[in-house]
């Protein structure tokens, strides 16, 4: 079965598990490489009942399966896990408000960093308030769904680079581009001073935004 790009998670209980650190490196790690439970202990620094634990409820909620079975001594089978998808995207308007806290973080670290990288290249600084990113952060976590569910094709898969950050970094480039580009007045107020700015550097052509 051909892995997919990106899996939209609507299910608040399975997006818990996107929380849980472990689980994340669990992820990452079988999303570029097929590994065992001992293999995954050994990189994670952690126990086999640990990993064990974390495998099943991964396994479970249909975010990982076995990928193939190798046979050991004394009739053991040894199990190879991977990834259902390259990369899990929680569906930002059907969380609770606790996990939506959480993916928030997520994408205002992510804009920072996008941020840091700008002042780095170009010497410019964005002037956005503490509100202003809140709001951006929120809407990206609301188009990247929409461009992930658009995106999420085999089409995708075979005109994109197929490692797994180049596509988190494509998808997420998409998303911002987009809010950038909106010219709704619910986000006018966060994506406005960005869009500007971003035009005056030639980082973004002001015939896309009007």
């Amino acid at each position: 079965m051909p892995k997919k790009p990106f899996r939209v998670v609507s299910d608040p209980e399975i997006a818990k598990l996107l929380v849980d650190s472990a689980k994340r490196h669990i992820l990452r790690y079988l999303a570029e490489k097929q590994l065992t439970q001992k293999m995954l202990a050994e990189l994670l620094g952690m126990a086999d009942p640990s990993v064990y634990y974390h495998l099943k409820e991964l396994r479970q909620a249909g975010l990982i399966r076995v990928a193939r079975t190798v046979p050991e001594g004394h009739g053991i089978l040894q199990k190879f896990y991977e990834a259902n998808a390259m990369y899990f995207i929680a569906d930002y308007t059907k969380m609770p408000l606790e996990l939506r806290r959480y993916f928030i973080a997520v994408n205002l670290e992510r804009l920072r960093g996008v941020f840091s990288i700008l002042n780095a290249l170009r010497g410019t600084s964005i002037s956005l308030s503490t509100q202003e990113m809140e709001r951006l952060a929120e809407r990206v976590a609301v188009v990247l769904v929409e461009v992930a569910k658009k995106e999420a094709s085999s089409s995708y898969s075979k005109s994109h680079p197929v490692g797994r950050e180049a596509l988190i970094m494509n998808l997420y480039g998409e998303a911002l581009r987009r809010v950038i580009g909106e010219n709704d007045d619910n986000f006018s107020s966060a994506s406005g001073p960005l869009r500007e700015r971003l035009s005056v550097l030639g980082f973004l052509r002001l015939s896309q935004t009007a």
